[in-house]
């Protein structure tokens, strides 16, 4: 229901196919002028297959999100430029030479296309108005970006920095002025209809419409066209379970640890275990536990899921932990950064090998 503004349009094939990671993933994110960070860091470090020498991130935590590779950390230090645009600071911006600060969401308005609750809600459009004025320097993401384009010389590209007139292009689609929707800021249902079966009469999006078993897709990038099977790796005896990690309500990626009222629900780093796992190692609930794999350690406490299976133990990742050398650790530390997936780059986030133990003492 919105115009499509990611700007792919704008670079020709040629110049979209230097996206880092292209030449090895051609499937991968980088068709869509995406990179990976494992990509990014060897760029800066390695300078393969070119080097990037600045980087500009909005809200982004890295350090947090994504596994550390043997260059996360040089690469945040050797970069000639970094510019880090967020509303908190965090492990990751501590390495920035510049810090912007950002306005919260009571401080800007914000379009949302679809609410993701049922079928109805999808159909709502809304624009969210700011409650109050940004506070002292703080500016919202679009307002940075807008200010950034014009002084490189890219404004045309951006409505010459005008924003409403972007949200007016924007909308266009949808049919919606955006007076209206101003006007109305509970939000305007659009009549939108949903269409089941649609295969029926636009085919698969595939290069034949069809659904295919065997991919010509990926036999032309050079990849099996068919499904394989993949054996379970070999049980290992010194790290003997699962691992898994899962989303809690609480919190967002890395964020909003810092509030009291969610962090009074959630004070600690959680880890869901089979009763029957923890017997073995004489782990009550809500004792505190280690983590190891080969990648690394966090601590967590103990929490019984019957629903587990006994190999499987699942914890939670965007906790930061100061350790003796002040590095900190967190869950994606335990995570083989050389673990992708050969197709898109994906680092295997939800599967290795660890094993627990009973810490006892005092935990800081």
């Amino acid at each position: 229901a919105l115009a499509n503004f990611f700007g792919l349009d704008l670079l020709d094939p040629a110049q979209r196919q230097k996206s880092l990671g292209f030449r090895e993933r051609p499937l991968g994110p980088g068709r869509m002028g995406w990179i990976t960070s494992t990509d990014l860091y060897r760029a800066v470090v390695e300078r393969e297959p070119y080097p990037v020498k600045a980087l500009v991130s909005f809200g982004g935590n890295p350090q947090l999100t994504k596994p550390p590779t043997v260059h996360t950390e040089a690469a945040l230090k050797q970069l000639d430029f970094y510019a880090h645009a967020d509303l908190f600071m965090n492990p990751t911006a501590a390495y920035a030479d510049i810090v912007l600060p950002v306005a919260s969401p009571w401080e800007r308005s914000g379009l949302y296309p679809g609410f993701q609750v049922s079928q109805q809600a999808e159909s709502r459009l809304q624009l969210r108005p700011a409650v109050i004025a940004p506070r002292g320097e703080s500016r919202s993401d679009s307002w940075i970006v807008f200010q950034l384009a014009d002084r490189l010389g890219l404004g045309a590209h951006f409505f010459d920095g005008d924003q409403r007139q972007a949200l007016q292009q924007l909308l266009e689609p949808s049919g919606v002025a955006l007076d209206a929707l101003e006007s109305q800021p509970s939000g305007i249902d659009l009549e939108l209809k949903t269409v089941f079966h649609k295969y029926r009469q636009q085919g698969f999006a595939t290069s034949c419409g069809r659904l295919e078993l065997f991919s010509a897709s990926l036999q032309a990038a050079g990849y099996d066209p068919l499904p394989g099977f993949m054996p379970a790796p070999v049980p290992d005896a010194d790290f003997p379970l699962q691992l898994t990690s899962a989303k809690w309500v609480q919190y967002c990626h890395s964020q909003q640890r810092q509030v009291p009222s969610l962090r009074k629900r959630m004070p600690d780093p959680l880890v869901e275990l089979h009763p029957g796992t923890a017997r073995t190692q004489q782990i009550a609930e809500g004792d505190w536990v280690m983590i190891h794999t080969r990648q690394g350690s966090i601590r967590a406490r103990a929490k019984f899921n019957r629903s587990l299976a006994l190999e499987v133990v699942c914890a939670q990742y965007g906790w930061w932990q100061p350790d003796d050398e002040g590095t900190g650790r967190h869950y994606n530390g335990l995570i083989d950064a050389a673990a992708i997936d050969p197709l898109s780059g994906s680092n295997s986030l939800r599967k290795s090998q660890c094993r627990i133990q009973r810490l006892t003492g005092e935990i800081r």
